[in-house]
């Protein structure tokens, strides 16, 4: 007969044996569990290692990329600054050039200009000379220019000999004592407040006619040729004349000659 053991002495030898083999199991399961989260993790880090490496070489690589925008954008800023620099500096001297330029057609201009000035102002006083040395008087520009303006206004109407007369009257009184010995001032005489002739009171004609050709012709004869009044001081048209003055001239002054209406005295 075969001893067979009892289960209740059987049951706690094999659940030894197999809580024995499954704790060995389950220690090598964990310990593989364990190796491969550990092998897991350290791939993960590594892996997050490698990503922020990539990300820290990406920004490194965009930095470098940023850094040589910039890099480039200043040097276009340089260049673009220099290049106006240039600009401005080429357009201050084309104007400074076009300025020189300009004043040297400006200054040559009025060389030119003073220079023509000068050249008929020459021809001028050498004409002026020449007509006066033909003259039995010593006078000077001005003085002709007063003698051409009386003679206009006290006879710009009338013929030849009445300019010449009015001409001699003026030159006569400038080699008076009793006048001034200077033409223009015996045209511009006054005794008193009256004019010795009434035509160069101010605002008169004396002071805006314009001399004609045969007023000038007419005083330029009287200058060149002896004198035709008989050394005649005055002169007045009886006919229009205040009869206080006639009286005085009758009285006072002697008659010399008479022409054209009109009575000459000294």
């Amino acid at each position: 007969m075969v001893n067979t053991p009892i289960l209740s002495d059987t049951v706690p030898m094999l659940m030894g044996t197999y809580t024995a083999k499954a704790a060995e199991d389950d220690a090598a399961r964990a310990a593989h569990i364990a190796q491969l989260v550990e092998t897991y993790e350290t791939a993960l880090a590594d892996e997050e290692k490698a990503a922020r490496r990539e990300a820290r070489e990406e920004e490194l690589h965009e930095q470098k990329i940023d850094e040589r925008g910039k890099i480039a954008d200043a040097a276009k800023a340089a260049q673009a600054e220099e290049e106006q620099v240039i600009d401005a500096a080429a357009e201050e001297a084309k104007a400074a050039a076009l300025s020189a330029m300009q004043d040297a057609a400006d200054s040559a201009e009025k060389i030119t200009a003073r220079l023509e000035a000068e050249r008929i102002e020459a021809e001028r006083k050498a004409a002026w000379e020449a007509k006066k040395a033909n003259f039995r008087i010593d006078l000077t520009e001005g003085e002709y220019d007063s003698l051409l303006r009386i003679v206009q206004a006290e006879a710009g109407n009338t013929d030849e000999r009445s300019k010449m007369l009015v001409a001699d009257v003026v030159i006569n009184r400038r080699f008076n004592s009793a006048f001034p010995n200077n033409i223009t001032e015996v045209c511009e005489m006054k005794l008193g407040s009256v004019y010795q002739f009434s035509t160069a009171r101010p605002g008169s004609t004396y002071w805006t006619c314009t001399v004609t050709d045969a007023t000038r012709a007419a005083v330029d004869k009287a200058l060149t040729q002896k004198d035709i009044s008989n050394g005649a001081l005055y002169f007045l048209n009886k006919r229009y004349s205040n009869p206080t003055y006639v009286r005085w001239f009758e009285t006072r002054l002697t008659w010399v000659t008479y022409y054209a209406g009109h009575d000459y005295y000294k």
